[in-house]
């Protein structure tokens, strides 16, 4: 196939050049199986409702772009190679606590739990990419939910889950005064980290109406999901994030002694300087959070020099989605005139939030309505939206 090209030796001519896909003329439909099942639950003069689900989707035959031998003279090949099940429960609850003639309070829940995992992949490919750099990445992995994150770990003892503080003093030109004695390991492996998608989201609205006046709020909370934060990253490595003013603080990295032999395994050296098997007793040096630390070892994680994993970060919410406040002219008003109904109205969305995530907003993307979701890499920050406005029936 070819694709538009720019850079044609011709100024004002369209060139064309072929894409590094190579088609597939066995691709075959996708497919899915769909089972749900759920109820309509109303009471009392329809003051409380439920509408509950439970749904099991099977899909097949996924078309996906899967990476082939550049030899070939292309880099991928779009083929069926993906099968993946979503399980799920959605619910949506409304109460109406309070109504008379003149005031009405009104509460809608909704609340959805899906659960996507990637249970199959074709012959001879171990994982599909997504989104991201060389490290970290956004991949579809079998047996591993869909958008889970990999990347360079930390290195950690195995038997105990701590830190693995190296034990052996590196003197190479750069290294500064510590070098990398005293300071966290990185794994020479890429591993999971965690899905991007959550364990749960739920949306609660209040709706307060009295005599014309209406007032609604949108609460929004989600549990679950990672990012990784590679602005933050980036800033440390350049030195220009806050964390980095003071760089003269002294102090100890919670972890144990060792590093790692010419096999990859964990090692440490004991009081005569031999290597003994395993990590050994807790780390007691000081070290010294400089400018090396920030650049050698604790800089961002794609195509600088540190690990991805300090900076894979929770993306819980609390937020104020959206309230809006509005007020209807009684209509005995409007009798003589043309006008059958007017609405006066003030609306914003985005207006408040709580996370732990340390960027701009957890619900950024890098790579935008893509697969690829769960990157922050210098993105544009959210915004908060105001509407004023007048509607007018006739």
């Amino acid at each position: 196939p070819l694709q538009a090209g720019r850079g044609t030796p011709q100024p004002k001519y369209l060139g064309y050049t072929y894409t590094n896909t190579i088609g597939n003329p066995n691709i075959l439909p996708e497919k899915m199986k769909a089972f749900e099942v759920g109820a309509d639950l109303r009471f009392i003069n329809n003051r409380f409702s439920l509408d509950i689900s439970y749904y099991n989707n099977a899909n097949e035959d996924l078309l996906v772009f899967v990476p082939i031998a550049s030899s070939s003279g292309f880099t991928t090949r779009y083929v069926n190679a993906g099968t993946m099940t979503t399980k799920g429960v959605d619910l949506l609850a409304n109460i109406v606590p309070v109504k008379t003639s003149d005031f009405s309070w009104d509460v809608t829940v909704n609340f959805t739990m899906p659960k996507s995992e990637v249970t199959k992949l074709a012959d001879d490919v171990e994982s599909i990419f997504l989104g991201g750099f060389v490290d970290p990445q956004i991949r579809a992995v079998a047996g591993q939910p869909y958008r889970s994150i990999y990347g360079t770990q930390l290195l950690k003892d195995p038997a105990s889950g701590k830190l693995i503080i190296n034990d052996e003093y590196d003197d190479w030109e750069g290294a500064g005064e510590f070098g990398v004695y005293g300071y966290p390991m990185m794994s020479d492996e890429v591993a999971a980290m965690g899905s991007v998608d959550p364990d749960w989201i739920t949306g609660i609205t209040n709706t307060f109406s009295f005599k014309g006046v209406r007032l609604s709020a949108l609460l929004e909370i989600k549990k679950g999901g990672l990012m990784w934060n590679g602005t933050k990253g980036a800033m440390y490595y350049f030195g220009t994030h806050k964390d980095t003013e003071d760089r003269d603080v002294e102090y100890v990295h919670e972890g144990l002694w060792g590093h790692t032999n010419t096999a990859g395994e964990i090692v440490h050296y004991d009081a005569g300087g031999n290597e003994v098997a395993g990590p050994g007793g807790p780390n007691t040096d000081v070290a010294r959070a400089d400018n090396e630390y920030y650049m050698f070892w604790n800089g961002i994680g794609s195509g600088f020099t540190g690990p991805a994993e300090p900076y894979i970060e929770k993306t819980d919410w609390v937020r104020l989605r959206e309230i809006s406040l509005s007020y209807s002219l009684n209509h005995k008003l409007l009798q003589n005139t043309f006008i059958r109904k007017l609405d006066v109205y003030f609306s914003g969305r985005n207006l408040w939030l709580s996370t732990p995530y340390t960027g701009i907003d957890p619900e950024t993307s890098l790579l935008g309505n893509s697969n690829g979701q769960g990157m922050d890499y210098f993105n544009m920050p959210g915004t908060k939206g105001y509407t004023f406005g007048i509607r007018v029936g006739f």
